[in-house]
């Protein structure tokens, strides 16, 4: 059986179907007992959906100075 970091290094692999079938069924019985490595993935897959989203997605000009002088003004009162 596959250890939990070797779930860890094969999250991509598993996701993007590049195992053997005798791999991907290993990988599979591993989240299946594993609760641990079932959160894992879960995240993981949806930090991958989150970051082609953002990717994707872009701050108009307005928007990014309104951002940038909200962090400026919490930044200076926080040194007060």
């Amino acid at each position: 059986m596959l250890s939990c970091k070797e779930i860890v290094s094969g999250a991509s692999d598993y996701k993007d179907k590049n195992l053997s079938w005798r791999g991907a069924l290993g990988y599979r019985m591993h989240l299946l007992m594993c609760h641990h490595c079932r959160k894992f993935f879960r995240q993981f897959v949806s930090a991958i959906g989150v970051a082609s989203t953002v990717a994707t997605t872009f701050a108009s000009d307005s928007q990014v100075e309104e951002v940038v002088g909200a962090v400026v003004e919490t930044v200076a009162a926080s040194e007060t």
